[in-house]
């Protein structure tokens, strides 16, 4: 067996997986990571684990950065106005997919038809409700935030209205953490 070859592949052809596995393999054996699910990546696919920080150099990357944390770094947003008329049921509103795994600060803007005549408003994952029922008393949107664990890649989070004859307001659908994942433009 060989050792880890950063140079693969040298022809700017793609490479195979048995490449992949191998470069992963010698990964472990020359002990830059612990084992190949540390680096999270099993038959090519994304997963989750910790990258051994003595050989990240600084440290300053450390497992808890690959993961979500609860925090004021937007991730994603969907922030279109949707109206939904109420039914009697829970109805879902927005979705987006969850491409990690942790804890989210969810945020969205919500409100019913009249003060008197509340939407109900509810966080759920994959279809099923894993957040706070929310009720604004309001006819302008009022805007609601959670902190909910538990995502994993793959993951759908949505939210749900209920109502039971008026319409359910819902804008700015957002997803935040507290680690940039991505690079991002700082002066322009």
């Amino acid at each position: 067996m060989c050792a880890y070859d950063a140079s693969k592949p040298v022809n700017g052809s793609s490479l195979v997986a048995a490449d992949i596995r191998e470069n992963f393999r010698a990964l472990k054996e020359d002990d830059i990571v612990e084992g190949v699910a540390a680096l999270g990546i099993v038959e090519g696919m994304i997963g989750t684990g910790a990258v051994t920080e003595d050989k990240i150099g600084t440290g300053v990357i450390t497992s808890s950065h690959l993961a979500y944390a609860a925090g004021d770094i937007l991730v994603i947003s969907s922030d279109a106005e949707k109206i939904v008329a109420g039914n009697g049921t829970w109805r879902l509103m927005k979705s987006i997919r969850i491409a990690k795994s942790g804890t989210l600060r969810i945020k969205f803007d919500c409100h019913g038809e009249a003060a008197d005549r509340p939407a109900y408003f509810k966080v759920y994952r994959n279809d099923s409700p894993v957040g706070t029922q929310q009720a604004p008393a309001s006819a302008t949107y009022v805007t609601k935030s959670e902190d909910i664990a538990g995502w994993s890649p793959g993951d759908t989070c949505q939210v749900y209205s209920y109502e039971n004859a008026y319409s359910c307001y819902l804008q700015n659908f957002r997803l935040y953490t507290a680690y940039y994942f991505e690079e991002s433009v700082i002066t322009a």
